[in-house]
């Protein structure tokens, strides 16, 4: 299989795909939890913890949730 800098690059920068892919072949329990929202709704600020089996593994803040779970992972 052949793949380039770009695509091996993008892959690598999904942190979240990544995690989700290992905790499934081990089949654990993979979950994100919005902990705390901040802000204005134009301007929200997003903490979310990602737990593996009830263990918090990581903690991510970002103007998004998906920003947040991607740094979190």
């Amino acid at each position: 299989l052949y793949v380039n800098r770009k695509e091996r690059n993008n892959f690598f920068d999904d942190y979240k795909s990544v995690l989700q892919e290992l905790v499934q072949t081990d089949k654990r329990n993979l979950e994100y939890e919005v902990i705390k929202e901040e802000g204005p709704s134009h301007n929200k600020e997003f903490t979310v913890q990602v737990k593996i089996n009830d263990i918090v593994y990581g903690v991510g803040i970002a103007h998004s949730k998906k920003e947040a779970e991607q740094l979190a992972s």
